[in-house]
């Protein structure tokens, strides 16, 4: 009867050892999971601000663009010389090539 009472207990030891042991490994890839799970937030997050900007620099130069356009047709629709026209087409060319130049050099820093 006592090796019976030896066996038991050390199959209860073994057991409760290999349970704690699952429980533990358990709780270690729940953990790793939350961390893994909140870098790709962050990561998503850092990808949403970095589209945001350049949707902004976009806008920018859209909007650059449509100016210098819009300032062009008021030039042909005032019937003004084409050495006039063509001297604001290379103005606003050469702003909007600044523009986008300092937005590109805004997007890497």
């Amino acid at each position: 009867m006592s090796n019976f009472k030896k066996y038991t207990l050390d199959f209860i030891v073994v057991f409760l050892g290999i349970s704690v042991s699952f429980g533990l490994n358990n709780l270690n890839e729940k953990r790793k999971d939350r961390v893994s799970e909140n870098n790709y937030y962050e990561n998503l997050l850092e990808d949403a601000r970095q589209d945001l900007l350049n949707l902004e620099n976009q806008i920018m130069v859209c909007e650059q663009r449509l100016n210098a356009s819009n300032d062009i047709l008021i030039l042909v629709q005032n019937n003004s010389s084409i050495q006039e026209i063509v001297t604001l087409v290379l103005k606003q060319y050469e702003k909007c090539q600044i523009i986008s130049n300092l937005l590109m050099l805004r997007m890497r820093i």
